[in-house]
């Protein structure tokens, strides 16, 4: 089995528990970390996914419910695989290959916004954001 089973998270208003299970499974499947960075589950980054859900626009998140909720019945082997599959889009001809790609850029986006938009992951890579304000004094 690929993923452990993962207590519970913090309720969103826009998923149910099921697509939230989904979004923290895809996050294992791409980020599943190293000796340097924790990997997704450890900084339960799918809790702030209200934060860019916020501001979908009502189609695109319909979309994504949608694409979520069939996700969450598949077993783990076959989430991995359908990732892997959608990975290789490019190979895909033109027009079956454009809405693979569009899917592969929404799922990546999202899951790679959540994870390095997470403070945690902040201090492990060194990002630190600082204004320089010297100039208006």
């Amino acid at each position: 089995m690929l993923l452990k089973k993962r207590p519970k998270t913090s309720a969103s208003k826009h998923l149910s528990q099921r697509q939230l299970d989904v979004v923290a499974r895809l996050g294992e499947i791409y980020l599943p970390g190293n000796e340097n960075l924790p990997s997704f589950s450890t900084v339960h980054a799918e809790e702030n996914l209200d934060r860019i859900l916020n501001y979908m626009p009502d189609g695109d998140l319909k979309d994504l419910k949608t694409l979520l909720y069939f996700l969450s019945f598949f077993p783990d082997f076959l989430l991995s695989f359908f990732v892997t599959l959608i990975e290789r889009s490019m190979f895909l001809p033109l027009s079956m290959g454009a809405t693979v790609r569009l899917i592969r850029f929404g799922l990546r986006g999202l899951v790679f916004s959540l994870y390095y938009g997470d403070s945690h992951v902040h201090e492990k890579i060194g990002y630190s954001v600082h204004v320089y304000t010297d100039d208006q004094k």
